[in-house]
């Protein structure tokens, strides 16, 4: 909205909104939504500003020099927390594949299948728990809606007024 804004005082609301949520982002340490917003701009440039592109370049090799050090630290500090995780859930995902542990039982069945002293109550990644807990036929029912949710949000860009099509 901050790009299609014609007056400055739409910009500048914008550009407020978007402020707190980059302080929300900051204050939480969520690496994952901070990924998230960063693949976001790179769609963003990608699809509507290709002029952009050397901006966005500059800016990923700065961006160990801009982000706080804490950040750094604890990306680096998590990863093998997260490997462990992740391969307890796989583990999972091997023995309950077909039927899935049901809905809210992760944190009952990770310590059966965890490798290491590693608490977790969920398994740290959407697609990874929605297997785990629905089993394969769950899974693929997720997958099917969301094909659908992102084919409907492409045709509803080949029909919408090209003034539209943006926030689409």
């Amino acid at each position: 909205m901050i790009w299609k804004m014609k007056n400055w005082c739409g910009r500048l609301y914008y550009t407020g909104c978007f402020g707190v949520i980059c302080l929300g982002l900051v204050a939480t340490g969520s690496r994952g939504a901070m990924l998230g917003l960063m693949f976001s701009a790179g769609l963003f440039v990608l699809l509507s500003e290709k002029r952009l592109i050397p901006l966005g370049v500059v800016l990923l090799l700065l961006m160990p020099f801009i982000l706080p050090a804490s950040l750094w630290a604890r990306i680096a500090s998590s990863s093998l927390y997260r490997v462990s995780i992740y391969t307890a859930a796989l583990d999972i995902i091997r023995h309950y594949w077909v039927t899935g542990i049901g809905i809210g039982a992760f944190n009952q069945i990770y310590p059966l299948f965890s490798f290491e002293a590693a608490n977790a109550y969920h398994a740290h990644n959407l697609f990874l728990q929605e297997f785990i807990e629905l089993g394969i036929v769950g899974f693929a029912v997720l997958v099917l809606l969301l094909l659908f949710f992102f084919q409907r949000l492409y045709s509803g860009m080949r029909t919408a007024p090209k003034r539209f099509r943006f926030l689409l």
